[in-house]
């Protein structure tokens, strides 16, 4: 007598088939979510998500107090200048350096500081780059074109009856409006008097001159900015 042989199921071959589909099953599961998720979870992935060169990775500096605490927020404003060994000061370094390495082909005059939201430390970015900026040597003017919520002449204690408000407003030279500041190389625009209009002066004709007399004088001209997302 012959023996039955079994044709169906082959079992081998449904096995093998298988664990091929759900291998590539899972192949494709993985790359959905990759792609799926939106996140930024390192600087790597800004460069690859949006195109743009990042510049310098900054760390977070701790509050030592209580939120919007004026004496803990002139603290971060001027930690890189009150403590030079720091890597927080030496990341800023490197922010220099390669910020001067984009300008070795057209001098670097202009730069603005800003961010999406308020409340982002912003101003805190723009006060020590300028520090790290004007260590390197370069004469620098930081110039508060926040007019909505203005703050460096309390950081920098310093007067608040005149800066670029005044300057558009009413004219005149420079140094009738900038103020100097405690930290060398480094010279203060505050907003001055908050206008009812701080978009209109910003895009009057008197701020192109303004803007020319800033980059004659100046080596580097530095915008503390609006956010601009509100803005």
């Amino acid at each position: 007598s012959v023996g039955a042989v079994q044709v169906r199921p082959r079992r081998l071959l449904v096995l093998g088939g298988s664990l091929v589909l759900a291998f590539l099953l899972a192949l494709i599961l993985a790359f959905l979510v990759e792609n799926a998720d939106i996140r930024i979870r390192s600087w790597s992935d800004l460069e690859d998500r949006l195109g743009f060169k990042v510049l310098g990775v900054l760390p977070v500096i701790a509050r030592e107090g209580k939120h919007n605490n004026p004496e803990d927020m002139r603290n971060r404003d001027f930690y890189m200048h009150l403590n030079p060994s720091s890597g927080v000061a030496e990341s800023y370094r490197t922010l220099r350096t390669n910020l001067l390495f984009m300008g070795t082909d057209r001098p670097l005059h202009t730069l603005l500081v800003t961010s999406a939201a308020p409340s982002e430390g912003k101003s805190t970015v723009a006060i020590n780059t300028a520090v790290s900026m004007a260590a390197s040597g370069k004469k620098i003017l930081l110039v508060e074109a926040d007019m909505r919520r203005p703050r460096l002449a309390k950081s920098f204690h310093l007067e608040d009856d005149r800066g670029l408000s005044t300057w558009l407003a009413v004219g005149g030279k420079g140094d009738e409006h900038i103020q100097s500041s405690s930290v060398p190389g480094v010279d203060l625009l505050v907003c001055g008097p908050i206008p009812p209009n701080p978009a209109e002066l910003l895009h009057s004709k008197r701020f192109e001159a303004v803007l020319a007399e800033m980059k004659e004088n100046y080596d580097t001209v530095i915008f503390d900015s609006p956010p601009v997302l509100p803005v």
